[in-house]
């Protein structure tokens, strides 16, 4: 009589409280991580088992499976993935590393890049795989644009030739010497010096010369 249990359960709820944060990580704050991180992520997310079955999936990759409310955790990949033939030899169990993979869509061809890394999972006796696809169309088409523009800027330079140095001119008949001597006139050595096509035709003073000695 007279004993106050309150001091007693709060001792007792202070044990059960540390051991369950201790032993089972009670109020960890991965589920709520897992929802801001991997449900918002750009990149699309694929979890599967020794079996290749799903075991987690998020919402980018659900959009790049087609979408909609199907439930695939607990299916085949093999079974959802089969809309995306391009994706299947990844699920083989000995792949690993980084490939790219071409998918088409609404007739424009996509490409994306598929990670794949072993997870060890300690509380399952299991190993999991983990399957990341990042849409890399637009890097692709600036690489090709890069390319292109590089391939456009070694034929400019091969066909341009430019002249530069002294250049021996003749002061009387304004012809220049080569570089094996010869005398060329001024036309015939810029034709071989460079890649310039050369017309004729009359300056002014020179068309009234013309003109006068004509008549």
């Amino acid at each position: 009589p007279g004993l106050d249990w309150t001091p007693v359960s709060f001792l007792a709820a202070s044990f059960l409280l540390t051991f369950g944060v201790i032993r089972y990580r009670m109020l960890d704050l991965v589920p709520v991580a897992r929802h801001s991180l991997v449900e918002t992520m750009s990149d699309g997310i694929l979890v599967l088992d020794d079996r290749g079955i799903i075991l987690d999936v998020n919402l980018s990759m659900r959009n790049l499976l087609g979408g909609g409310k199907r439930e695939v955790i607990g299916l085949p990949a093999n079974e959802v993935l089969a809309s995306w033939p391009e994706i299947l030899p990844c699920l083989e169990k000995d792949f690993a590393g980084r490939v790219e993979v071409p998918r088409r869509i609404g007739g424009e061809v996509l490409h994306f890049e598929v990670g794949i890394t072993t997870l060890y999972i300690k509380k399952l006796p299991l190993h999991a795989r983990l399957f990341t696809v990042r849409d890399t169309s637009r890097r692709k088409r600036l690489e090709e644009e890069r390319e292109k523009l590089i391939a456009q800027l070694r034929d400019t330079s091969t066909q341009v030739k430019t002249l530069e140095g002294l250049l021996p001119i003749c002061a009387s008949c304004k012809r220049i010497r080569n570089e094996d001597g010869a005398w060329l006139d001024a036309d015939a050595y810029m034709v071989e010096h460079s890649r310039m096509a050369v017309t004729h035709g009359l300056c002014p003073d020179c068309l009234g010369k013309y003109a006068s000695d004509k008549k």
